[in-house]
């Protein structure tokens, strides 16, 4: 778990106690006033940020470089548990009462090859959208602003290496792969209902939130790439064939074509012939396969094996 935001009503805190740790222990960034008159003071300290007025407490940041100092080093359940003790304790302030409205719930892997490479892999399943960045990050998202579903894949070292914090990773780290699953207000409402700070104490809640990590990367389609074939100009109908083969790749192969048309507009009924044209008409590209996705897989896997077995509530069972 990484990035999470929270809330607290003016029943569950105390303000004039909190705004004055906050005015001498943390940064001030500003204040604001509402159209009713209301203040609301905003500070910061280690990743996380803090706005406070008399009715509200809000909390967002990284609970990995508050509690770890950066997101290099995976915080697991216990350190979970560790960080938000500390906050509360800072506060002085019991934030079990605080509504969850995002998490980021997220682990970085240690590839064998540039992390570039695995990046060229991330398909985009139906109804996400795919952004990428100079080949260092692969984001799909659902939904926008505070109500969305997303999956982010990047290159840990890439990030870090833009703000001169490379000394953090050991050799063997370079190739380090993050893979974020990201929700925040109705898409977390939707897969969790309502979570309070409380729960993320309990075992059961890391378990669904690592379920839905691992169900989230499952979700995303295998990206592969064609070979590319030279253009046939022995005859009209042999150039006509080869120009659409080179479409289908620039599309990003059969597969892709037909998720495309599934998130169409194109009503269903439509739609019919075109998939069947596109299944008769249209050949399974030939592919070069890469180990990639595969040893991705694998470390996904192996990341969700490792976190499950270390709860006690799998050793009991044990």
């Amino acid at each position: 778990m990484d990035t999470i935001s929270l809330s607290l009503t003016q029943d569950k805190f105390n303000y004039l106690n909190l705004l004055r740790i906050c005015q001498y222990k943390f940064e001030y960034l500003g204040e604001s006033k509402s159209k009713n008159s209301l203040f609301s003071f905003r500070y910061s300290y280690k990743d996380m940020f803090i706005q406070i007025n008399e009715f509200h407490l809000y909390i967002s940041g990284s609970l990995s470089t508050f509690y770890h100092g950066n997101s290099v080093k995976n915080m697991t359940f216990k350190d979970i548990i560790d960080a938000l003790n500390l906050l509360s304790h800072l506060l002085q302030t019991d934030l079990r009462y605080g509504k969850l409205s995002r998490v980021d719930f997220a682990f970085n892997l240690i590839m064998n090859h540039y992390v570039c490479l695995y990046l060229e892999t991330i398909g985009e399943p139906i109804y996400f959208t795919k952004t990428t960045t100079s080949r260092a990050s692969v984001k799909l998202t659902k939904g926008r602003g505070n109500n969305s579903q997303a999956m982010l894949f990047y290159d840990k070292y890439l990030k870090y290496k833009k703000s001169e914090r490379e000394n953090l990773f050991s050799e063997d780290e370079i190739n380090m792969l993050r893979f974020e699953a990201q929700l925040s207000g109705s898409y977390l409402r939707k897969h969790f209902g309502d979570i309070w700070i409380a729960d993320l104490y309990e075992e059961t809640t890391y378990i669904k939130l690592l379920d839905h990590w691992l169900a989230s990367y499952m979700m995303v389609p295998k990206e592969t790439i064609p070979i590319i074939k030279p253009i046939d100009f022995s005859k009209p109908s042999t150039v006509g064939a080869s120009l659409k083969d080179i479409g289908l790749r620039v599309v990003g192969g059969k597969q892709k074509l037909l998720r495309l048309l599934k998130s169409s507009p194109t009503p269903a009924k439509k739609q019919a012939p075109i998939r069947a044209m596109i299944q008769r008409d249209f050949t399974d590209e030939e592919f070069v396969d890469f180990d990639f996705r595969e040893e991705l897989d694998d470390k996904i896997q192996a990341m969700y094996n490792a976190e499950i077995s270390s709860l006690s509530i799998r050793k009991n069972a044990a």
